[in-house]
């Protein structure tokens, strides 16, 4: 049975946009390893289907593959806010949108080597009410996707959150 690590260190290596630590585990048996893990703030990610029916992504450069990509509205949970209250903030900051509904569906792990969630949401009744608020770290051009073209972006697997936009179909009853 696989049982947690006994954590025997943490040191900071790195600041900056992202921190890394170095957290050094004893494995059963007694075999010491060490690990960097990246110290980032919780996240909320939104598949955010708007009034008329269709889905929005935010088309923007990424850095870590060097491409662009559309990608699901979402972004950071600041100091004190809810996951909703993130959820309905970005997706206005990122696409102009305002939702009519917001509905939290859960929170997993980034992944393996970080230490934030990602909370995911679904936004319904979503209205254009501004533009996207581009600023110094992103730059985003809003698509609009039909259930279709949605589905099929979706099965190319070429956004960083393949997983909330199957969640957030299913909890829709759109799987299909």
């Amino acid at each position: 049975m696989i049982k947690p690590w006994r954590k025997t260190g943490e040191e900071f290596l790195h600041g900056g946009y992202q921190q890394i630590i170095r957290r050094t585990f004893e494995r059963p048996g007694g075999r010491v390893a060490d690990y960097e893990v990246r110290v980032v703030q919780d996240v909320v990610c939104v598949v955010a289907q708007t009034v008329t029916g269709t889905f929005l992504v935010a088309r923007q450069f990424r850095p870590g593959p060097e491409l662009v990509i559309d990608d699901l509205p979402g972004g950071g949970i600041e100091g004190g806010e809810t996951p909703e209250a993130a959820a309905r903030r970005e997706l206005l900051e990122e696409t102009g949108y305002e939702a009519g509904v917001i509905r939290y569906l859960a929170a997993n792990p980034v992944s393996a080597y970080s230490t934030n969630r990602r909370h995911n949401l679904v936004a319904t009744g979503c209205r254009k009410v501004g533009e996207p608020q581009n600023d110094l770290r992103e730059e985003v051009e809003v698509v609009e996707l039909t259930l279709d073209a949605f589905r099929a972006h979706l099965r190319t697997g070429a956004l960083t959150d393949v997983g909330t936009g199957y969640r957030g179909l299913d909890a829709l009853g759109l799987l299909g």
